[in-house]
């Protein structure tokens, strides 16, 4: 997946903190379709 391999550059706070961000977002909205599909 291209977001891990972007994870892994070195990137300024602001940006880790957005990424950070948009990855919980991502998760979440996995975890949920995951669920709900269960």
């Amino acid at each position: 997946m291209f977001l891990r391999a972007r994870a892994g550059r070195a990137l300024r706070p602001q940006e880790r903190a957005e990424y950070g961000r948009l990855l919980k977002v991502y998760t979440r909205a996995l975890r949920g379709e995951v669920e709900q599909a269960a």
